[in-house]
């Protein structure tokens, strides 16, 4: 059956099996032309990398050598209060990064259970209140049920969706 055809719901099972025999043939040309768009990709990353591998190489090499020259000689080829200046074709100087907070506790939530700790430091803390969906769950099937679904809670149906996928087989390209 040609797939510019109607299939009827009503038509035989052969119908559609020539259906899904084309279906699963386009997943195969499809999974080929998503193999040759990748190698085509690769082969001109390959050979985008043999022109800017090098190039990046030599301005890596010559950043080595500036960034000592600049921290001896920058301040005296800078204007008054300027970290940085325009020589040679490029913006050469420095900048200063942004502060940071740092803590020993090593991570965020050691560091905030700290702060709880300390009634003082409450304003420090933000406290993001989340609903537990797996405990919902449970609970409206149990005692708290009815006054859980009086606050407007309840539980989705689930829908049911068609399928429709290539087989995988051995030896055949994935889609």
């Amino acid at each position: 059956m040609a797939t510019g055809g109607k299939l009827r719901v009503n038509a035989p099972v052969e119908q559609a099996t020539a259906l899904l025999e084309r279906y699963a043939a386009l997943g195969t040309e499809l999974a080929l032309a998503d193999v040759a768009r990748n190698d085509a990709i690769a082969a001109a990353n390959t050979a985008a990398d043999r022109i800017t591998v090098p190039i990046v190489d030599e301005m890596n090499a010559i950043r080595a050598q500036l960034e000592p020259w600049w921290t001896r000689n920058g301040a005296n080829l800078l204007p008054a209060k300027r970290k940085s200046m325009e020589l040679g074709g490029c913006v050469i100087g420095s900048k200063t990064g942004s502060t940071s907070v740092t803590f020993a506790l090593g991570n965020d939530e050691l560091a905030a259970t700290s702060l709880q700790a300390a009634r003082w430091s409450l304003p420090y803390v933000r406290v993001k209140p989340s609903v537990d969906k797996a405990a919902l769950k449970s609970a409206l099937a149990g005692k708290h049920g009815d006054k859980l679904r009086a606050m407007g809670f309840g539980l989705s149906t689930p829908v049911e969706t068609f399928i429709l996928d290539r087989a995988e087989q051995s030896g055949t390209v994935a889609a």
